[in-house]
């Protein structure tokens, strides 16, 4: 099976993600957008693992979670990788507690190379939420101009728990199925990041 770990997003956020949408699609760019449903922050990207692992996986989500408590993100910029000039990927940052979310990702990685999950991120975790790739711009510098230009509405997202997600690959777009859930932990003096 194929998993990650994630965190799911706000329905505030995937409506002014849509207005993204609609401002990019003017640039006459076409842009395989993610499925709103889809919508996601990935904190690490397992691939291919054997069913016996999920266990051990759900026990090191529970251990790294078990002081956090709930957290407020924004949305922050749009951004694409490798960079807005040239787009494959394009993407919204987090604004507000970016840090807590990078902090969250990195003790995740940490311990999931405990279980012999390697690290082969080349470059530094950032957190954002993929919302399209890049097929065909047409018009490179509109579609750069519009990156760099439209601001998103700072929406507030409260953060509760974190998931790990199975990807089923098809032919319209991958599905992804929460496997297990682990809340943050409520009125709790847990971590501060």
């Amino acid at each position: 099976m194929r998993i990650f770990i994630g965190l799911d997003i706000c329905d505030t956020f995937k409506k002014e993600i849509v207005k993204v949408h609609e401002m990019v699609e003017e640039t006459g760019a076409f842009i395989r957008w993610v499925n709103l449903a889809n919508l996601h922050i990935t904190c690490k990207f397992l691939g291919e693992i054997n069913e016996e692992y999920i266990p051990k996986i759900e026990d090191l989500i529970f251990d790294v979670v078990r002081n956090v408590e709930p957290f407020e993100i924004t949305l922050g910029e749009l951004g694409a990788f490798p960079n807005i000039d040239m787009p494959r990927i394009i993407w919204v940052g987090i604004g507000q507690n970016q840090h807590k979310v990078e902090l969250l990702s990195e003790k995740i990685l940490k311990e999931c190379s405990k279980l012999g999950f390697p690290d082969n991120d080349e470059v530094p975790f950032k957190a954002h939420i993929t919302i399209g790739r890049v097929s065909y711009p047409k018009d490179k510098r509109a579609l750069a101009s519009v990156l760099r230009d439209f601001k998103l509405k700072p929406e507030i997202c409260r953060i509760k728990a974190i998931k790990l997600f199975e990807s089923e690959i098809t032919a319209e777009g991958p599905i992804y199925s929460t496997i297990y859930e682990a809340p943050f932990i409520e009125d709790f003096a847990g971590e501060s990041f």
